[in-house]
């Protein structure tokens, strides 16, 4: 077979590789300082492990693979494979009725939890042969193997990670990827050295594609990261696990085999994970791995209402002695918040921004509630949706309203994101994460 993979990306300061695969989508801001971090968020663009998955699969087939964005695949093309979002599905759509119609032997899939949760959106439109609802990998590789094209709604199982072959990289833009300011270094890529997430967050996203936490080992991870580096130059990894160190134990396990083969020294690597997963001399072992940039989530102080909607809270103590240790070791540590959420008051959004100040880390990225299609939260709190225009929903721009009117919170978004920045306290205590 002939197989096009098209990143079909989603334009500047928006990725479709966050949100769980949803996608998510910086706003320029009001105030100036929102402004330099709408820019700043503008050059982060982020690698597709999932595509990748799929290009090994082909190949390691023998089918003849093409890395596209929005490109019409050649002629003789039997399959197109695109990556749906909640923030791009229209013109996503609109690019798969145009391959049908100018490709008419080219059948057209969909991948990632947009379509999945609405695939009829893409296959009554005309725009889609097949939709895979999963992680696509058990789907391709039956694809791949028996050379046949199914229709229609098509269950991926989620497989052993341990099982699948390294993504493949060739024919991606690779030099075009950047984490900056997180991580300084390129080229970069991506690598998902686990997936799924013990947790049960009923707000999460991520739990509408990724299935139970499977982990792969410290050896096949440092194998990954070894050839990435041999054949791609790679001087950056992001680690795009939902909760790296999970298991804290294989955490360290990774940390020490990045040291024994060398790695630790050539490239920079960052990481999302909970904060309080870090304990027991972890945090200073991966920054001894060669760590720089930290992702954790807090979301807010009020633990009853975190626990409501199945989050375990983390202790404020917890964040605070986090902060002060990535600034003394120069971990660029970036603090995830989130406003909005049903039961919050004006005061409590105000009392999380605060809280912030307080915590000071190097970034601080303030998020919208945003009650995603197949979460499990959505048929609860999706009731105070005010519009199903999904492209708006980007976890920046107010789509639901739980008592705060949708104008006063981009307001307070506003003030929250770019007032962070503003501060004359924020720079010097941080000054170890400025230098290389």
């Amino acid at each position: 077979m002939k197989v096009a993979i098209l990143e079909a990306r989603a334009g500047p300061g928006a990725s479709k590789d966050t949100a769980g695969g949803f996608g998510s989508r910086f706003p320029a801001g009001r105030s100036l300082f929102s402004r330099l971090a709408s820019a700043a968020k503008a050059g982060i663009r982020y690698p597709s492990p999932t595509l990748a998955y799929l290009a090994a699969i082909f190949r390691r087939g023998g089918h003849d693979v093409k890395i596209l964005d929005r490109e019409i695949p050649g002629l003789g093309t039997d399959l197109a494979i695109i990556p749906s979002s909640s923030i791009g599905w229209k013109g996503e759509r609109r690019l798969g009725q145009e391959i049908r119609m100018r490709r008419p032997g080219c059948r057209v899939a969909y991948v990632m939890p947009f379509s999945a949760q609405f695939p009829r959106t893409f296959l009554d439109s005309g725009a889609a042969d097949l939709v895979i609802d999963g992680e696509p990998e058990d789907a391709a590789i039956r694809m791949s193997r028996s050379g046949r094209i199914p229709r229609g709604v098509v269950r991926s199982r989620p497989l052993d990670p341990e099982r699948l072959p390294f993504p493949d990289w060739q024919g991606f833009p690779i030099q075009s990827y950047s984490y900056f300011p997180g991580l300084w270094r390129k080229p970069l890529l991506d690598v998902l050295s686990s997936r799924g997430c013990p947790y049960g967050c009923g707000y999460c996203p991520y739990k509408s594609m990724w299935g139970a936490w499977r982990a792969r080992s410290a050896e096949s991870v440092v194998s990954e990261i070894a050839g990435l580096r041999e054949r791609h130059s790679v001087r950056s990894v992001m680690f795009r696990d939902i909760c790296f160190s999970a298991d804290r134990s294989r955490a360290r396990d990774v940390c020490e085999a990045l040291v024994s083969a060398g790695l630790s020294s050539q490239i920079e690597w960052g990481c999302e994970t909970r904060p309080d997963l870090l304990d027991g001399g972890l945090l200073q072992a991966m920054r001894g791995a060669g760590m720089r940039e930290l992702e954790v989530g807090f979301e807010s102080s009020d633990a009853k209402l975190l626990a409501s909607k199945g989050r375990l809270p983390v202790k404020e103590k917890t964040i605070l002695d986090l902060s002060a240790e990535c600034r003394r070791l120069g971990i660029r540590l970036a603090v995830f918040y989130v406003l909005g959420m049903p039961g919050q008051t004006e005061e409590d959004v105000k009392r999380v921004v605060r809280f912030s100040r307080t915590v000071n880390s190097f970034a601080a990225q303030f998020t919208l509630y945003t009650p995603f299609p197949g979460t499990p939260l959505f048929g609860a709190d999706g009731k105070g949706v005010l519009e199903l225009n999904s492209e708006r929903f980007d976890c920046f721009t107010p789509v639901a309203s739980y008592g705060i009117s949708p104008d006063r919170l981009s307001a307070l978004w506003d003030e929250a994101q770019g007032g962070y920045f503003a501060r004359a306290g924020w720079p010097l205590p941080n000054w170890r994460c400025f230098l290389p």
